[in-house]
């Protein structure tokens, strides 16, 4: 009988795969890595804030249309 009683210990071991689900909720916030691929955007957004007109945005874009005139 002493045994059989040995297998209920790997069960233990089971537990243990339950643990990895828990990592995955950890990925959602993966996502978020992206953005600091993008961190220059946001560095963008502080100087809009000095540009109160967010269309001259584009004219960032256009820079050489100012020329010409």
């Amino acid at each position: 009988p002493s045994s059989p009683q040995c297998p209920p210990s790997p069960s233990q071991c089971h537990p243990v795969p339950p643990s990895i689900p828990t990592v995955p909720p950890s990925n959602p916030p993966v996502p978020p890595s992206p953005s600091q691929c993008l961190p220059v955007p946001p560095s963008n957004l502080p100087v809009p804030p000095s540009n109160p007109p967010v269309p001259p945005s584009p004219s960032q874009f256009l820079p050489v249309t100012p020329v010409p005139p």
